[in-house]
């Protein structure tokens, strides 16, 4: 049975919905977001992911499902810049799970690769570097 502690959702002026939410039932926690990663959801994901670092125990990852993200902002970008550091610091990896060009080309574009890891599936994500 997963522990969902946490679920949010934003739907903004032009009726688009935003939602996260963070699974913490095992190691690697589980963020899985979907719709739009802008300056108005940006603080969403800056809050689980920092409930996530929480709940992580390194060197076990924290993996971020983007699969279902249209969009990623700068503002999202940043965050991702935060936490890929942060986790680091810890000893712990951010594992980012996305296939969507929406998402995959700002973080290619960016550079931020080489702060996250990017999986194309979930399972790969879990299970990258292990035997």
């Amino acid at each position: 049975m997963v522990d969902v502690t946490q679920t949010a959702e934003h739907t903004d002026a032009g009726g688009g919905r935003f939602r996260i939410r963070r699974e913490a039932d095992q190691q690697p926690v589980v963020v899985r977001v979907s719709g739009e990663v802008d300056i108005t959801t940006a603080p969403l994901l800056d809050e689980q992911l920092s409930a996530a670092e929480s709940a992580v125990t390194a060197p076990s990852p924290v993996i971020l499902d983007l699969s279902g993200v249209s969009f990623l902002a700068s503002a999202g970008l940043s965050v991702l810049v935060r936490y890929g550091q942060r986790y680091a610091e810890l000893g712990s990896q951010l594992r980012v799970v996305a296939t969507d060009r929406a998402v995959t080309r700002p973080i290619t574009m960016t550079g931020l690769e080489d702060v996250v890891s990017v999986f194309a599936t979930e399972h790969e994500a879990r299970t990258a570097g292990q035997g």
